[in-house]
């Protein structure tokens, strides 16, 4: 099993180490039960990065609500 590091800032970012993860497992490369905690951790980011997400577009929101009232 070779090791790299991936940058993980967006959700298509972990979407393809999903998917790299699957071909790993389907070729041997690495074992089912590692693959599945590194999946579980993977939709745990992806839940920060949705929250993250709406938290920005929630603050430009907000701006716009103040911008208008003046």
């Amino acid at each position: 099993m070779k090791k790299s590091h991936v940058k993980l800032k967006t959700i298509s970012d972990v979407n393809r180490l999903l998917g790299r993860l699957i071909n790993e497992v389907r070729n041997g490369e690495i074992e089912a039960n590692v693959a599945s905690k590194i999946a579980y951790i993977a939709n745990v980011l992806i839940g920060g990065l949705k929250d993250g997400a709406i938290e920005d577009r929630l603050a430009k929101l907000e701006k716009l609500v103040e911008e208008i009232k003046k």
